[in-house]
Formats: C-alpha cells, structure tokens, sequence
C-alpha cells in the first residue's frame, strides 16, 4: 500500500484510517488461525522504499497490529511516493522463498491510492511506462500465484489491470477479465469484498458486468471533481484541469476516480468527434464519457 500526499501525516486523517481498516477487514477474509499453519500471510509496504514490518505468520492479531502501525514513522516514512515496483518485486521475493513442497493457493493482494513513480517517475499513465513494475507482476503470475489488484483515489486503472492475474473461471463475453477492483475512495471497495475474498480462495466469481446505469450516473455528475459542463444525459462532463499534474490526461482515469468505466472522450459537449479512452490528453480541458460502474 502506498501512503500519498498529506494521506498519512497530521495524525492520520481519515483515508489512511479507512485504509486500514479495509485491510484488516480483508485479513479477517483470510482464514488466519494460530492453531493451523496451513494459513499464513505477510505484509509489504511501499513508498520511497519497501518495508516488511513482519515475517509470515498465522497470527491475525500480529497482522492486525502491523496495519495500525502503518505510517505511524515506525515502519515507514510514508513520504508520498508510490514504489509499486519495489513492493511487487519484494512480493515475489517472498513468493520465491515458499518451498516446492507446498500445494496450496498462493496470492498477492495490491492495494494502492497512487501512480507507480518509483524507480521509473512516469507521466505516460500507461502500464509499460514502468517496465519494473509490469515485470514484477509477471514473475509474480509466472510463479503460479494470483495477483490482485485494489485501486483507489489515484490509482492508475490501465497499470492496475496490466498487473493482475486473469480470472480464469470467466469465459465467454467476460473472457479475459481480470481480478481488479477500483473505486474513487477506499470506502467503495467495501462492496467488492466477497468477490475478493471468492477470488482470494479461488471460488468462482461474478463474471458478467452489471448493466450501464445511466440515470445513476447523470445524477452523480454534480459531485465529480473538476466539472465545468454537464453535457446532455449520456453521462458526459467536461473537465477541468484535464492536464494537471498527472491527475487525468485520459478519460479512462478520469472515470475511474469516480468509479467507473470509460465509454469515449471528445474535445467538447457537442463535438461529433469521439477519441478512445487511452487517449492521452494535454487539453487544459476535455470532455468524458463515462459508463458501467467498475466491476472488472
């Protein structure tokens, strides 16, 4: 997990509150149990750097106390960065290390608020454009585990989908999809917490999207960031600040900082020309069309 911006200074505002208690809630899913080993888990932590705060174990309790130390300045800096990259390749290290012997499921769980900046700062917004990351989660996939990924707030949807696993029990129209749950803010990954732990178990999973709700969606547009226009009623805004920073720059983050899928960008409300969603923009404005809820 990575603790962006003033996310984890000031005595610990809300999001980092919620964060750890979401993660906690997910090891509650895991099965831990100190009168079994056939359970363990451990915790990687990234921002500059990488952390374990604590060895595998079978402990809930030990893990539940490693989360409320987070950012804490006793297992971590919390110094804004996101090393996603780090953190996968330590992931795989302890994956490496699990005997030949053991047969049952292994699992990486990503959970992260930002862009992967470190070792590679990019501003592409693409998963290629941190090659180390991407090549951690494929030595993390090689080797026979499962990779999820959890996003929020600014996480990079395209980096988050290039880093999971496919979920191989969807066939069909949901071929290929892959075990990613995003949503604006940590408090809406709540609702995916059965499909994760489904997933977490190997269990099937639901593989079909939910239909397009579009009345839902249209009402929710006053609250996004940054809207200039409403455009019409197919769920379309024009935003503002459309280059700033690395915030956006394509109508597929922009719509999944509000939990949703993309449909098409355009240059403005009545434009008859659409773009794609991966369309990397350097407009001080732009306008997205956004979708389905996330549910991938």
């Amino acid at each position: 997990m990575a603790c962006q911006g003033t996310t984890c200074s000031a005595g610990q505002p809300k999001p980092i509150i919620n964060a750890k208690t979401y993660m906690k809630t997910v090891v509650g899913s895991l099965g831990l149990s100190t009168s079994s080993s056939l359970v363990q888990a451990t915790l990687v932590t990234f921002d500059s750097g990488v952390y374990r705060p604590l060895a595998w174990t079978n402990n809930a309790t030990a893990m539940n106390t490693a989360i409320d130390g987070l950012c804490n300045g006793n297992q971590n800096t919390c110094s804004g960065y996101t090393n996603i990259a780090g953190g996968l390749q330590d992931a795989f290290t302890l994956l490496s290390g699990i005997p030949s012997s053991f047969g049952g499921a292994k699992v990486v769980i990503l959970l992260t608020d930002g862009q992967g900046n470190r070792p590679i700062p990019s501003t592409s917004n693409t998963v290629g454009s941190n090659p180390v990351a991407y090549q951690a989660a494929m030595n993390i996939k090689g080797s026979g585990a499962t990779l999820i990924s959890l996003g929020f707030n600014g996480a990079i949807l395209t980096a988050l989908n290039g880093y999971a696993s496919v979920d191989p029990n969807c066939v069909g129209v949901a071929s290929g999809r892959r075990h990613v749950y995003a949503g604006a803010t940590i408090d809406d990954l709540e609702s995916f917490l059965q499909q994760i732990a489904k997933a977490i178990c190997g269990d099937n999973v639901e593989c079909a999207s939910p239909p397009l709700d579009q009345p839902a969606c249209n009402t929710e547009r006053s609250a996004w960031d940054d809207v200039n226009t409403q455009c019409g009623t197919e769920c379309r805004a024009q935003i503002n600040q459309f280059s700033s920073g690395i915030q956006y720059r394509t109508c597929t983050n922009f719509c999944a900082g509000v939990g949703r899928k993309c449909v098409s960008g355009s240059s403005s409300c009545t434009s008859g020309t659409t773009t794609t969603c991966n369309t990397i923009r350097s407009d001080s404005s732009y306008t997205c069309r956004c979708g389905d809820p996330l549910y991938f």
